[in-house]
């Protein structure tokens, strides 16, 4: 293994061909290693205090030492050539980086130059850069600016923190949060946990039952495939699947009216409104529909409902029912407390309602 240790200021590259290779950095903005001397396995190691020169044609063993008041390493593969006292450049096969034990980012197949701003180890910059992991449970944590990464096979924890962030968990039960900052977030196949956080979030869960929450701001949240749980959602959209998905309370900017735009589409959904003007569509499948405070529409579409029996459970005098159909062929009945509108092959049932008061508020 070949160990390289990163000081505070300048740059400094000394080396050897002898295995181990050492090498003495001061702290840098940049680094990219290649060529054809040596394939070894490679670690850089920060730290603050001042470390020995060391000569070139004397390597000796170094240890991790620590920066920040905790450990902090960075580890680099591939095939690296010697620099006397310069800088080499090329490509890196694979970059990591881990801090107090916890993998923080990893690029794949990059390529820098000696002359580029690449990487900063004196500042949060280190984590303003994309991060591709492959396996193993990985935590990413971003920072002030856009940043994009990218979890792999294993349960990944991904944070964007600030800044319009993009954040893909792949494979495996991961947990994204977008933190501050209009974020965008793919849970990818498993059981995903996604967090929009303050801002103009869009997050798709993918495949698997996943838990999606756009937190404050007008989000929209795509569950995909799956039975999937939709929370602080603007516009909602279920997918394949039964879904639960909950409606936010917030003002469209345009539109100067609350409201929420929720899709229940395939399966068997349970949709609830927010506070405001919402507009709900159960989509096909039996659906239960909760509009919620304010005046809501409940939207059925043959093509969609065909055949599902859908469930209408808080119907008010304000709310409006929309069928795709004419009047003629449309059959309102009194069942109990119940109204029962039958159109084409559906049902929907409007709990607790006169039939008189609600064909009053359908919309053909």
């Amino acid at each position: 293994m070949a160990t390289f240790r990163i000081l505070e200021s300048g740059l400094d590259f000394l080396g050897s061909y002898f295995e181990p290779e050492q090498v003495e950095l001061a702290s840098f903005d940049l680094f990219s290693v290649a060529g054809a001397e040596s394939a070894s396995r490679s670690r850089i190691v920060a730290r603050t205090e001042d470390a020995p020169f060391v000569e070139p044609n004397y390597p000796r063993d170094s240890t991790d030492m620590t920066g920040r008041e905790t450990t902090f390493t960075v580890e680099m593969t591939g095939r690296f050539s010697y620099g006397n006292l310069g800088t080499v450049s090329g490509t890196v096969e694979s970059y990591r980086v881990s801090y107090d034990g916890v993998t923080i980012a990893s690029l794949t197949g990059v390529k820098a130059d000696a002359n580029a701003a690449w990487l900063s180890l004196l500042s949060d910059a280190l984590y303003d850069h994309v991060a591709a992991f492959f396996s193993g449970d990985d935590v990413i944590v971003g920072g002030s600016l856009d940043d994009r990464l990218r979890g792999g096979l294993g349960h990944d924890t991904l944070t964007g923190k600030a800044g319009k962030d993009v954040l893909h968990g792949n494979a495996g039960r991961d947990v994204l949060v977008g933190g501050n900052g209009d974020d965008r977030l793919f849970g990818g196949a498993g059981n995903d946990t996604l967090k929009g956080g303050s801002g103009r979030d869009y997050l798709k869960g993918g495949k698997g039952n996943d838990r999606l929450d756009g937190g404050s701001g007008a989000d929209q949240l795509f569950g995909n495939v799956g039975n999937d749980l939709l929370l602080e959602a603007a516009d909602a959209f279920g997918g394949a699947g039964d879904d639960e998905i909950h409606g936010r309370d917030f003002t469209r900017p345009k539109a100067k009216r609350g409201g929420t735009d929720l899709y229940g589409e395939a399966g068997d959904d349970t949709i609830f409104g927010g506070i405001g003007y919402d507009d709900i569509y159960g989509g096909s499948g039996d659906d239960r529909l909760t509009g919620g405070d304010g005046r809501d529409t409940f939207h059925f579409r043959q093509a969609e409902d065909d055949g599902s029996t859908d469930t209408i459970v808080d119907w008010t005098e304000t709310d409006w029912i929309d069928l795709d159909v004419a009047r003629s062929d449309v059959d309102i009945v009194q069942s109990g407390d119940d109204t029962l509108i039958h159109w084409a092959t559906n049902t929907i049932v409007v709990l607790g309602a006169e039939a008189d008061a609600v064909a009053a508020t359908i919309l053909y």
